[in-house]
């Protein structure tokens, strides 16, 4: 049906655009307001003619009200610049939280073609779920004796049962075809060198002794190149084997390699060739295995950066491979080419057992029809876009159909039927699996072996007309060629710089806030504007149009104050710092308005008059304070977020204020910790779950020096969100120095250092030091003493003694104790921190072994504490370390005394944490935390080198023995952790009630 085109009879406006409808409202008004006093409401009255050009200039309002928001939004360098309002590859990706997400990230890898995290087994546990995987270590429940253990049997004899902590997974990769070292995968090689007499290439396929590149064989590849003390013996083994073993003499460690010949009569030349040119297969092999490690630490980096809270990856290696060989009886169609038929049906059972993904560039799937939410889900990719269902197609599977390949060469071309189809497994070796020979329907697997086709051991029979029909070797060498060159496709092609975001709107920008006086548009006699009456007129005259400029500025200031708010709306909807939420427009800088009288010295200097809120003509500093909140409130809602539990909290607080300086709600703070937290949405919203990246200093091969990693902002995206909706804007790693005190303090409180210098440094420095920590937040620890007419200064005391002195003088101690009052006020945030530590990265590794303490053959030092007791039945008495953390705090610090709001932050911390895990809230005393600050530093510098050791499996590295030890001091200082509590004091029933209660499990025991 032909869509008609008309042009309406009637204009269809807007109402704020049509300037008749606004007319005639307006008549409604004074006809009701008015019409005791006004009877003529024909077009020549004055005030008929007012209201038409008002009803005017509105429509103008209208107009310019009507613009697109990125109209609005564009400012004078003709962008749209607004810290509110994200790309959508900012804000609608999201960390890898699902196996798919992971799988995705590891595909975008450049070098990986293919990736699977197994978050379990794919074997079912009594009560119908996958069971976990196992643990790098054994680890066993001894209810006996109420405790963890590395034995399988208590002391009286009884078996343990086994812990099997949750949230370990492992990760497969598969690596991309390499141009010169072929497939990475596999360290079987193919190679061929030159032989000069005669002159020709020799083929040969290399078998090494280590079947993946992190055994421990591998490594000594690169330790046989480095020496010399070399025993080598290369001898024949076989009819068409050549065996090179080579061993050092100085370690004792053996290499042995077979070499497969291609042709049998080559033999004596790959013989001779090893024993001249033995070295060169060495650095074949290591020169591959590098390449193989390059892809392993990009892996590493990528999957320690995006690990979910609670959860940690416990292998890292190339996916095991099973190859499967199909035989089947292939009746063709008369007329086919039985070589494109043969083709086609390999790419078909291909493609069953190895679904291909692909990269795809944000057209393609826009034009696909895929909406913006999907193209979106998922992390953000470096290559292009994957498809979920791709993605989820290409899984390791757990079975394999007959009926599946049968359909796939059913559908192509030139095949008439399809039967006798029979599959058998071989390992890597070459060798059949028992149970999976012949098998004619449902080949089971175990679900974390990637199947290949063998094309060699495969038979496909061909038939015409119930005649067998052969392939010659040319057409079984092309079949193979395409064959490979379709493989190279079918891996996932990634895509270098392609668009990853959607193009931002693009508006023109408008002077919207430009207002034209009205006194230009009324008719000339009226004597206003640029019409002004000549001087010749009576006085009286003049008076009365001065007394209607008078009455008009009331109308004027109104509408130009729209359109200078229309023009700041993109302010008002930014995150930028703000002064005010009206926008005026001073009437004196406005092209056609005159008007002397009006425009007076006061009336100007009302509008200049700037604060803390900005002009003081239309708000207060609490009305800003109000439109500029709920203007937050807004933009933060449109996320799902709200700021008000935090406003609450702190309004309770300001009541409850005890010990707290002179503290109260900062509006101004409030407005910052609101913008502060949109600003950094997307980082805080997409990475919610995942934690501190430990390794963050992990470059390929490499130890850096841990100095670096100190002052800096990497606590995780759980950790900083939390501390975001907390009010908390600086929470950088600071090492202590506890070990080594200074003799002062340098607190740097906004733009000012603030200095105390203690008194006596020479005695008992770091006891004042840890005392000084809890107390210098109290404004009753402190005294003023007068030393010089003049010059007062503030001491910290501890039972009368001076502990540190205040470098900075007052007038006098009302002065003093001002300044300390706000000195306490500003304390409470910039030194508020916490410490998020998750259990599952203190399990006991393999590396971690019982001999070096044949005194301490369990090990407990190893092992988290437990309750095993009756009271303490389930997993979460048992098992300390699955989907467990412990978030510590200084007790002492700030906000962090009152009561109110450690529940609003324990509220935070367990609300922002994903459902199943667990948390450990422990505001501790400043002993516990300086003892577990220094055991959480020393755990984290070695930490970082034991991980990779711990992934590469180089237990010989002497970081492990070091991190061994910080370990056990780490697990014994959690188990030592004491919650403290603010003192309530007993004075009367009415003022310590108010000021500070006594509160079971929530107080101390002050003075009487």
């Amino acid at each position: 049906m032909n869509p008609e085109y008309i042009i309406p009879k009637d204009r269809v406006l807007p109402q704020a655009q049509d300037y008749e409808f606004l007319r005639q409202e307006g008549m409604k008004y004074i006809e009701k307001l008015g019409n005791k006093l006004w009877t003529d409401y024909n077009a020549h009255d004055p005030g008929i003619t007012t209201l038409e050009v008002l009803a005017y200039v509105i429509t103008e309002l209208g107009y310019r009200s009507g613009f697109t928001v990125a109209d609005l939004l564009t400012g004078k360098n003709g962008t749209i610049q607004n810290g509110s309002f994200f790309p959508a590859d900012q804000i609608m990706v999201n960390a890898p939280l699902t196996e798919t997400d992971y799988r995705k990230l590891l595909i975008d890898i450049e070098g990986v073609s293919n990736g699977w995290l197994l978050a379990t087994k794919r074997t079912l546990n009594s009560q119908g779920y996958y069971q976990p995987n196992d643990n790098e270590k054994n680890i066993y429940i001894d209810k006996k004796d109420d405790k963890l253990s590395f034995s399988d049997t208590n002391s009286k004899g009884e078996k343990n049962a086994q812990l099997h902590i949750r949230g370990l997974n492992r990760v497969f990769i598969e690596l991309d075809e390499d141009p010169v070292y072929g497939d990475l995968n596999a360290t079987i090689t193919e190679y061929e060198f030159l032989v000069e007499n005669p002159e020709k290439w020799v083929q040969v396929t290399i078998i090494p002794p280590f079947t993946d590149w992190l055994d421990k064989q591998a490594q000594y590849v690169k330790e046989f190149l480095a020496v010399a003390d070399l025993n080598v013996m290369v001898y024949v083994s076989g009819s068409n084997i050549v065996t090179l073993n080579i061993t050092n003499n100085t370690t004792g460690n053996n290499l042995l390699f077979k070499v497969e010949a291609y042709d049998k009569n080559e033999i004596a030349d790959i013989e001779s060739y090893l024993s001249n040119d033995y070295k060169a297969i060495l650095e074949l092999f290591e020169n591959k295995k590098a390449k193989a490690d390059e892809i392993f630490d990009r892996t590493l980096i990528k999957l320690q950066s995006n690990r979910n809270l609670t959860e940690d990856f416990i292998e890292v290696n190339i996916v095991p491979s099973v190859m499967v060989s199909v035989c089947a009886k292939i009746e063709l169609k008369p007329q086919s080419n039985p070589t494109d038929v043969m083709v086609a049906i390999h790419k078909a059972i291909y493609d069953v057992l190895n679904p291909g993904v692909s990269f795809y560039t944000l057209l393609q799937l826009a034009q696909q029809g895929y909406p913006t939410e999907d193209i979106f889900v998922g992390p953000r990719l470096e290559h292009g876009f994957l498809k979920d269902e791709e993605v989820i197609k290409s899984q390791l599977p757990t079975s394999i159909h007959s009926s599946d390949i049968i359909a796939a060469i059913m559908k192509i071309d030139g095949v008439q039927s399809v039967n006798n189809v029979l599959m058998t497994a071989y390992d890597t070796s070459g060798n059949a699996i028992a149970g999976k020979t012949n098998v004619s329907w449902c080949m089971p697997l175990p679900g974390d072996v990637r199947p290949t086709f063998n094309r060699k051991r495969s038979q496909l029979q061909l038939f015409q007309n119930g005649i067998p029909f052969l392939l010659s070797e040319d057409a079984q060498r092309n079949i193979d060629q395409q064959i490979s060159i379709y493989k190279s496709f079918k891996t996932a092609q990634k895509l270098y710089n392609p668009a990853k975001d959607l193009p931002v709107p693009e508006g023109t920008y408008y002077q919207l806030g430009n207002y034209y006086s009205i006194q230009n548009d009324f008719p000339a006699n009226y004597g206003l504007g640029k019409n002004k009456l000549p001087e010749s007129v009576p006085q009286s005259r003049k008076a009365q149009v001065k007394q209607l400029q008078g009455y008009l500025y009331f109308f004027e200031q109104i509408l130009a104050d729209l359109f200078s708010q229309l023009y700041n709306a993109k302010e008002l909807l930014n995150t930028t710092t703000l002064k005010d939420s009206y926008f005026t427009n001073y009437l004196g800088n406005t092209d056609g308005f005159y008007s002397e009288e009006v425009l007076t010295d006061e009336l100007k200097a009302a509008f200049e008059a700037t604060g803390v809120s900005g002009n003081a003509v239309y708000e207060t500093q609490e009305q800003f304070y109000n439109r500029r909140n709920r203007a937050l409130d807004h933009l933060i809602a449109r996320f799902g977020e709200s700021f008000n539990d935090y406003v609450f909290m702190m309004y309770q607080m300001q009541h409850e204020n005890t010990g707290l300086g002179s503290m109260f709600i900062d509006n101004i703070e409030l407005i910052e910790d609101k913008q502060n937290f949109l600003e950094a949405y997307p980082q805080i919203s997409s990475n919610r779950a995942i934690p501190k990246n430990y390794t963050l200093k992990w470059p390929p091969n490499t130890y850096v020096a841990y100095s670096n990693y100190w002052n800096t902002f990497n606590i995780g995206g759980y950790a900083e969100r939390a501390a975001r909706l907390l009010g908390i804007n600086t929470w950088p790693l600071q090492p202590s120095d506890y070990d080594n005190p200074k003799t002062y303090f340098i607190l740097n409180v906004g733009n000012e250092a603030v200095r105390f210098d203690f008194v006596n440094p020479e005695t008992q420095l770091p006891q004042k030091k840890r005392w000084a920590n809890t107390n210098i937040a109290d404004a009753a620890n402190y005294d003023y003493k007068e030393e010089n007419p003049g010059e007062v200064y503030a001491y910290l005391q501890y039972s009368g003694n001076d502990i540190l002195k205040l470098d900075k003088k007052f007038s006098d101690s009302n002065e003093a104790a001002g300044f300390i009052n706000k000195l306490i006020e500003t304390l409470a945030l910039p030194y508020e921190y916490f410490y998020c530590l998750e259990h599952i990265l203190l399990r006991p590794f393999a590396s971690m072994t019982q001999e070096e303490e044949p005194d301490n053959p369990n090990h407990l030092s190893d092992l988290l504490p437990v309750c095993l007791g009756d009271d303490c039945q389930g997993e979460s008495g048992t098992d300390p370390y699955s989907f467990k953390a412990s978030i510590v705090l200084p007790g002492w610090m700030g906000r962090f005394t009152n009561i109110s709001f450690r529940k609003y932050a324990e509220k935070i911390f367990r609300q922002e944490a994903p459902a199943h895990v667990l948390l450990k809230i422990c505001w501790v005393g400043t002993e516990d935390m300086t003892v577990f600050k220094k055991a959480y530093i020393d755990w984290c510098k070695s930490y970082n080198g034991f991980r990779i050791a711990e992934t590469k499996k180089d237990y010989t590295d002497p970081v492990i023995t070091k991190h061994l030890k910080n370990h056990r001091e780490l697990i014994k200082i959690m188990g030592q952790l004491n919650n403290t509590y603010p003192p309530g004091h007993l004075y009367d029933c009415h003022s310590s009630e108010k000021s500070s209660p006594i509160i079971l499990g929530n107080s101390v025991l002050g003075n009487l």
